[in-house]
């Protein structure tokens, strides 16, 4: 099912930091965050590694196979996403243009070449850049998220819930909730739950189905790093788990 594929990884989908204002901790990241994804067959981790600088911020997610790298411009707009699985060798670039996303790269050995019209929604490579929503205080944003190993986009909105306390690795945070649905009448085919701290609004948890009859997975924040730590240096990432 086409709507099955477009969300399916939008779990995928996924700190102490210094709070001054909204504006200010949306522009500082830390150097790493790490997640679990959970599922009731599996379970792995996703390592986000940041590098900040005068032209914004890029991201580097490893993830089994899979090596995503997404640069995102100051006030968190996505400009470019890359996507790398060193097994099989497919390879997906994604700029943005203006009114439109290209797309090129190579799956499966065949050359991917793509123009997909956009409108002036926020485009981002990663849920993580919801980050300035959450703290704007905004109730509801419209944005594009991409699947870059499929050269397909999908619209979706993000409707805050509030605030409550969740225990994430054993700890009490106060987070933001979000729920993320298609757009307008759609929204009643799919939801997923999200959850942001609230003095920072780094993602901290989530929680959603890929899709009809698929089980629910979570995913969750356990380990973030300040830029420049030592500890950088060395990957965290285990091999995958399957109970």
């Amino acid at each position: 099912m086409v709507f099955s594929r477009c969300v399916v990884w939008f779990l995928a989908l996924f700190l102490v930091l210094p709070w001054t204002s909204p504006s200010l901790a949306a522009e500082t990241w830390p150097g790493e965050l790490v997640y679990k994804e959970s599922s009731p067959h599996s379970e792995h981790l996703k390592q986000y590694d940041l590098a900040q600088g005068a032209g914004g911020v890029v991201f580097t997610l490893r993830e089994q196979d899979i090596i995503q790298e997404i640069t995102s411009l100051p006030g968190g707009l996505t400009s470019r996403e890359t996507y790398r699985n060193v097994k099989t060798g497919d390879f997906v670039e994604i700029v943005r243009e203006p009114g439109h996303l290209a797309y090129s790269g190579t799956i499966k050995g065949r050359a991917q070449q793509k123009i997909e019209k956009v409108d002036d929604s926020p485009w981002y490579g990663s849920v993580l850049l919801l980050r300035n929503f959450v703290l704007s205080g905004q109730d509801k944003q419209i944005f594009h998220l991409t699947r870059a190993e499929e050269t397909s986009l999908v619209t979706l909105e993000a409707t805050r819930q509030g605030r409550e306390t969740i225990l994430v690795a054993g700890h009490p945070v106060e987070a933001v909730k979000i729920k993320m649905t298609l757009p307008g009448m759609k929204a009643w085919m799919w939801k997923s739950l999200y959850w942001f701290r609230a003095s920072d609004g780094i993602l901290v948890r989530s929680e959603g189905t890929r899709g009809p009859a698929s089980p629910v997975y979570t995913v969750e924040l356990m380990r973030e790093a300040p830029a420049g730590d030592p500890a950088l240096s060395q990957s965290v990432l285990p091999e995958t788990r399957t109970p």
